[in-house]
């Protein structure tokens, strides 16, 4: 029961992040493409690598508690994989046909490499 406290927690937290991350991003880089939902998952990915090498590395004792408050919580609260989806789509049906592709593309590769880098940087700390 006290997991589920965790991952409320962190969720609550990652989420308020991603709205104020996404919005800060549309607002440097504009809304003609989906950059807000880009950003943080590419982060987000990066930090899921991160810290799924670095917890057990360095705190293997908490290593449940931590993983639900950031990996489950945070992470699963910051990053979005259903505003991904909808991004496509709109793009889609605006007749946006290459840039909805290239979204997928980019999305997909950027966030495999960025939790490989993290996996990278967690094993380094």
């Amino acid at each position: 029961m006290l997991n589920a406290l965790w991952v409320f927690l962190g969720s609550g937290l990652g989420g308020v992040l991603r709205c104020w991350s996404m919005a800060y991003t549309y607002q440097v880089c504009g809304k003609y493409f989906p950059f807000g939902t880009l950003v943080v998952n590419i982060l987000g990915s990066f930090v899921m690598g991160l810290l799924a090498c670095f917890i057990p590395l360095r705190f293997s004792a908490l290593e449940t508690p931590l993983r639900a408050l950031f990996l489950v919580g945070f992470l699963g609260g910051f990053t979005t994989f259903s505003a991904f989806s909808m991004d496509t789509l709109a793009l889609f049906d605006a007749g946006k046909y290459f840039l909805a592709i290239f979204y997928i593309l980019m999305s997909v590769c950027s966030c495999l490499i960025s939790v490989w880098l993290g996996t990278i940087a967690g094993k380094m700390i």
